[in-house]
């Protein structure tokens, strides 16, 4: 533990699974919490998940990967919670800690003696938060939830990014680490106000919730002015949109104004253009769609992606490199900023990205620290908890403690 860092002598005990409650869990640990992540006797349902189902095809191998990228640098302890003396043994972790994570629903956290006024009751200075689907008042405050629904579909995310085809299919765990984002801001303000009053509010958040204040700018529009935003195939103005280089990869404009166009103009070599009457102002670029696309098209296509960003920042027109995931490793602004963290075995390799904000001076973000495995810390957090070996075997001979 780097002493430096800004969380560095905080604990937090994470009762979580799956992703969104472990992912804010991921971002406490890279600023330097200790984080025990407890684990059911028989282990977290997402060990051993695969990202086959997200569109790599992989029948084999991976099976920790998706584990490994929200429980990196964690402990594990494996009890179970539906016995007291399970019970028992996560108490005496929470009396020695400052943060309790938890993504589970009310009536698992009632069977696990976790409910929010017991907490609360027994330790005043604990940061309880929370994280679910939709919310904590309402009809469905207490659904199991997962992104693609609460987050993507619920909020307007979804339908608002259609276009003329239909529905996309979101990328798998975004809206699990944009809410994970918002619930370690909420820790963070419930730490400084423990520390300004000695209490310690509950920090709350919940997919559905991020997902709206992300999708903000058309929840205005649409109640301003009272229906949904038109669905559009490949953008409405042919200045912000993605084209093909020569290469096969893609660059995208963003020239939303009359100095950026003119600069594009001349970057492309068509200044001619700036003259056209087709083409003067915004509104008759936008009604002329069609033939300025045709136009872009067929000279975006006469350069690499490299030789064309190299001329438009030249000429300083706001572009951006449209990359894929595999693209990002090789991407020199993306090393620069240390925030990947790659870590090569026989195996294979390990590509995490480290928390996307930074408090003070950061190094290179270098190897990312393993996940630990199921409950290899249990017998030494129990012993730091007070437990005697006596107490450990026995619990373990009843089946309450799980592998080390």
């Amino acid at each position: 533990m780097n002493e430096h860092q800004p969380l560095a002598g905080f604990t937090v005990v994470e009762v979580a699974n799956y992703i969104a409650g472990p992912a804010a869990g991921a971002l406490l640990a890279d600023l330097g919490a200790r984080v025990i992540h407890v684990e059911t006797v028989d282990g977290d349902p997402y060990r051993g998940f695969r990202l086959g189902i997200s569109g790599f095809g992989a029948t084999s191998g991976g099976e920790d990967l998706a584990f490994q990228v929200d429980n990196r640098g964690k402990e594990s302890i494996a009890v179970d919670l539906r016995d007291a003396a399970g019970q028992a043994v996560v108490h005496r972790l929470l009396g020695r800690s400052d943060v309790l994570l938890t993504n589970l629903s009310d009536s698992q956290l009632k069977r696990m003696a976790l409910e929010p006024a017991v907490i609360r009751e027994r330790y005043p200075r604990l940061v309880y938060a929370r994280l679910n689907g939709y919310g904590f008042r309402g009809p469905e405050a207490d659904t199991e939830s997962f992104d693609l629904g609460a987050f993507w579909a619920r909020s307007g995310l979804l339908e608002g990014m259609a276009g003329a085809s239909g529905l996309a299919h979101p990328r798998p765990g975004v809206g699990d680490h944009a809410a994970a984002l918002s619930l370690v801001a909420g820790i963070a303000l419930s730490l400084l106000t423990r520390e300004r009053t000695g209490q310690a509010p509950q920090a709350r958040t919940s997919l559905l919730d991020t997902a709206m204040w992300l999708n903000a700018l058309d929840i205005a529009g649409a109640a301003f002015y009272g229906r949904r935003p038109e669905r559009r195939e490949g953008g409405g103005v042919p200045l912000v949109a993605a084209y093909r280089t020569v290469d096969g990869r893609q660059i995208y404009l963003q020239a939303t104004h009359d100095a950026a166009w003119q600069a594009f103009c001349r970057a492309v070599e068509h200044q001619e253009w700036i003259e056209d009457e087709r083409f003067l102002g915004l509104g008759r670029r936008r009604k002329n769609a069609e033939p300025l696309r045709e136009l872009i098209t067929a000279v975006l296509e006469t350069k690499s992606l490299r030789e064309w960003a190299a001329v438009f920042k030249q000429h300083g027109v706001p572009v951006a490199i449209v990359n894929s995931a595999f693209d990002i490793s090789e991407d020199e602004q993306v090393l620069a900023g240390g925030h990947l963290m790659v870590r090569s075995s026989d195996e294979g390799v390990v590509a995490v990205v480290s928390a996307p904000f930074e408090v003070g001076e950061r190094a290179s973000a270098g190897e990312p620290p393993p996940a630990p495995a199921h409950g290899a810390q249990s017998e030494a957090l129990m012993l730091e908890s007070g437990y005697e070996w006596e107490e450990i075997a026995a619990l373990r001979d009843r089946g309450i403690l799980g592998p080390a």
